[in-house]
This record gives structure tokens, sequence and C-alpha cells, in this order.
């Protein structure tokens, strides 16, 4: 492997010395080109270096999508620090969980959160180091401004003599966080080789140009996010962060900015059809990417129809395999192209092994190795490292706890979860991990189940407590303070007892009939039910 792509910064670097006026980055309303952006990453590298004093931590950013965010990115990477994306707003007990499990010394935050931060880790704010980055031209104060990590706005320049750390391809790039089964998250390490490694292999695939314009939905926080600006950048294109405005309305965004290349879950692309109130189509783009979900056979087709200029890809892989394993090409006017639309084929240094519980059963869990896989979770409990990672022939193989089935024509077939484990609007999430907060409020016992719509994608979450539960106010309220966002559930149902199988377990199927009959009664409010009804 060259030199110019052994790690994530030096691929950009390579785009920014081949590209310097071309632009990387639309963010509010500005066009950043790659030489620009290779500045003010050389003065977020210094800033960093100042604070670290030299030696190589795991570092958080606390930030929305702006230039100087994608800058601090650059800067902790080309420091050979490890990046670690944190969603502004995560409740104070989950962002002490994910601090102390990544081993974070640094703290970059944007200046508006700045306040929020502080107050979230009060007296163990002390612990860290907490830098504030704003664009030194806004800054009011003399603490902002005179910060290394305040920015000047930078020249258009490509030279810098900011001395570039030596990175290993075995280094740790990034952290991702993602729900744990114990209720506390669980850290997937991924090293500059594994993300590396996807991005070669995927983007001679996808063909991706540097005159293409690329949509931002992901949050930083989430792997796709890795994905998109990367495979972006590597090519030399630009991309384009959406307003909040661009967010409700993502059709007048593409046709605005005349964008070609679409990325996101599948749940924005049905937000995209229900909302929709025109024939116009969609004529400028030529890639679309879809991953984070399975993608019903009925939105490809409708999304095909709207962008009929586009390639449409399926995209699938877990976060422990570097964002994306494997990919399908979708073929219109297939009669017999399965639903969900298929995960496809591995990427070419992704090894896969299919294993069935018993020999009379078509579903087999899916497992990965090679260099796109992590070696382990940071988490607190190893025994679950061990149940994911299988050691065989000197080789680490995840076990996804996805079941699938191989096609002959079509490749892999995802037919669901192993575990309780769901995606939600992209986000990997353990329903145990709600019910293990719930539990501490609700007093004795909690369930949570995920109501699907006709094309059984989960689309919100209901939790399930007993009639002495203290109120939904409560309930709603303590959610809110130690989960994210998108694990709040969105209603409550009371019960007398939870119903069990035939094993004695929580029925789940059960449970998720009470909670459609229920809604089906009271439309956004849950009455209490007997389970002998």
């Amino acid at each position: 492997m060259s030199v110019s792509v052994q790690t994530l910064y030096t691929l950009f670097r390579t785009t920014a010395r081949r590209y310097p006026e071309r632009p990387a980055l639309w963010s509010d309303g500005i066009f950043t080109p790659y030489g620009q952006l290779e500045a003010a990453r050389a003065r977020m590298h210094e800033a960093i270096r100042t604070y670290s004093e030299g030696k190589r931590c795991s570092i958080a950013l606390i930030s929305p999508k702006s230039t100087l965010a994608y800058a601090a990115i650059l800067g902790i990477l080309s420091s050979g620090n490890v990046y670690v994306p944190i969603a502004p707003g995560i409740p104070a007990t989950r962002l002490e969980d994910v601090l102390e499990l990544a081993s974070v010394k640094i703290i970059l935050v944007d200046i508006s959160l700045l306040s929020q931060v502080k107050d979230s880790l009060g007296r163990k704010a002390g612990d860290y180091t907490i830098v504030a980055i704003q664009d030194a031209a806004e800054s009011t104060g003399p603490e902002c401004r005179d910060s290394p990590a305040s920015l000047r706005r930078p020249r258009i320049t490509t030279a810098t003599e900011i001395e570039v750390d030596e990175v290993l391809l075995s280094s740790t790039a990034y952290i991702m966080f993602t729900s744990g089964s114990t209720g506390t998250p669980k850290g997937v390490p991924v090293t500059h080789r594994s993300v590396i490694t996807m991005l070669n292999d995927l983007a001679p695939i996808l063909r991706i140009e540097s005159t293409d314009r690329f949509t931002h939905y992901a949050d930083l926080c989430f792997d796709f996010s890795i994905g998109e600006i990367f495979l972006c950048w590597k090519a030399g294109a630009c991309l384009f962060v959406p307003s909040k405005l661009d967010r409700i309305d993502p059709l007048a965004f593409v046709s605005r900015h005349e964008l070609t290349v679409w990325c996101s879950v599948p749940s924005l692309a049905m937000h995209v059809q229900k909302s929709r109130t025109s024939n116009s189509t969609l004529s400028s783009l030529r890639v679309s990417i879809f991953c984070g979900e399975a993608l019903s056979r009925d939105l490809a087709e409708y999304w095909q129809r709207l962008s009929p200029e586009a390639v449409v890809y399926n995209l699938y892989g877990p976060t422990e395999a570097a964002v994306f394993s494997t990919y399908f090409r979708f073929l219109p006017g297939e009669s017999d192209m399965p639903d969900p639309i298929p995960i496809g084929s591995p990427l070419p240094n992704v090894l896969i092994r299919l294993e069935a519980e018993d020999c009379s059963s078509e579903a087999s869990e899916l497992l990965l190795a090679g260099p796109q896989v992590f070696d382990g979770y940071l988490i607190k409990q190893k025994s679950s490292v061990e149940k994911r990672l299988e050691s065989s022939e000197s080789m680490y193989w995840y076990q996804t706890g996805d079941q699938v089935r191989n096609d002959n024509k079509y490749g892999l077939l995802f037919l669901g979860r192993r575990d309780r484990q769901i995606k939600l609007r992209g986000y990997r999430v353990e329903l145990q991990d709600i019910e293990s907060s719930l539990r501490q409020v609700a007093g004795g016992w909690a369930a949570v189940v995920a109501v699907k719509d006709e094309r059984h994608v989960p689309i919100y979450l209901t939790g399930i407590v007993s009639s002495s539960s203290p109120g939904n106010d409560e309930l709603f309220r303590y959610c809110r303070d130690v989960l994210p966002e998108y694990m709040v559930p969105k209603y409550f149902l009371r019960v007398d007892e939870l119903p069990l199988n035939s094993n004695g377990k929580t029925d789940y199927n059960k449970l998720t009939e009470m909670v459609k009959v229920s809604q089906q009664l009271l439309t956004g409010n849950y009455k209490r039910v007997n389970n002998e009804q």
C-alpha cells in the first residue's frame, strides 16, 4: 500500500495536494476548498499538540457539523491521536461512560456547547482538558480569542510547516460507541488499516468521481459518516452538509445543489416517499447509497423511479467491520428480486462464514473476518467480547448476530436478527440496554418493544412497565436523562404482569401484539391492559 493512503489523514492530504482549489465542503452556505481545509487542519494539529504535550491519546469531539469540526477531525487524525465523536446533548451519565471507556484526555467542544458539557460533567470536568473551538473572527472574549484551538479564517494555501506525526496502520483511528445489552455503551476501536482497506475496496465499485457532490446526512457519531466523508474526499469530491431545513426537505436540497451522490439510511428515503407532493425527479443523482437498515424492495423501486439515472447500492456492515462489508447493486425489473433487497457480496478483503444452529434451518448467522474486523470492544464486562469474537485458524471471526441465507443469484439475503438488537433510524439499539435503564425508575421489571411499519421497519419504541410504576412524566424525564434521544421510548404501556412463553421467559411476541391492540384502541394514549384479555 502506498504511503499516500496509509491513514485517513494522508488519504485526505493526497487529495488536497492534487485539488487544492476544488471545494471539499459546503456548510452554512460557504464552500471550503481542499487547500483551505488543509490549512485549518494544520492549525488544529498544532493546537492539539500543544494541549496533549505531544503525547498520543483519545480526543473527544462534541460539535455540530461545521468547517471547524472537520478540521478538528483531520487534526486529531494527523497528530496520531484517536478520534472519538460524541453527540451534542448526550445524557450526562452516558457521557461519563463514553469518556471513561475511551480513556479520553482532551475534549474539543464547539463554543456553543461549552457550558452544557461542563455542566454535564460537573466536578469531573476537572479530570479533562476541555478546549473550546471557535472561529477567532467570531470570538467575543480573550479566553476564546487567545486559545490555540480558535482558528482565524485560513488563507487558501497548501503549504504547511506543521510536522505530521508518524501513524501506523495498526493504530486506532477512531472509536464509535454502540448500544450495549448491559445498559453501558460499547466502544468499537477501528484501525486505520481497517477503514483504509474498506475505502480502497469499495471505491472502484461505486466509481465516485472528483466532480461528484455528496449528501452528508449521517451524524458524526454514526459510523456511516466515516464512509460518507472519506469516500467523498478520497475521490476529491465535495461534501454537502444539510441545514435543518434541508433535512426536512431533502428533495429540494438535492435539486438546489444538483447533488450527484445520495447517502442515507432507508428511513430518510421513506420520509421522502411519504412527503413528496410533486412528480419531479432527482435527475442529478447518479449514485445512491443506502446502509444502516434493511432496504425494502418497494422503497428501492420507488427510489429508482425518483432518480432514473442513478445506480442504487445497498451496503451492509457492522461498526465492528469498518462501516461497509458487503454490497449489492439493485437491479430494477427483476421479477424475483427478494424483499428486503439482498446485502449481496462481500468486499474483496472481507471473509464470510455462515453458521446454522441446526441442519434443518435455512437461516445461518453471518460471521466476518479479515483486515476490516476489529480486535475487541472497550467495555467493562469482557465476557461480551468472547461472545462476539471467535478465534479459529489464527483468525478472529466476528459474530454479527445477523441471520442470512446465501442465494445463488443474489448473494447474501438478510433474514433478521438472532437477538433483540434493532436498527432505529440507522442507529444500532440493544433493547436490553433501554430495559436496564428503565428498570431503575420503574421499579422491579420493565420491557421494551419496537413498533414496526408495514415494511417491518422499526419506527418507534414502546416501554412496558408495571401498573404501579411512576407516572409517564417521571418515566420520560428519567429516560431522557440517561439515554440518547433515539433510544427514549415514545409511549409507555402499563400491564399487571409480563406475559411468559412456554419456557417461562418474557413473551415479547405477545407484548408486541398487546402494544398493537392498545395503539388501535387509543391513538397516542395507552390505557391499562390486562394480560388475560
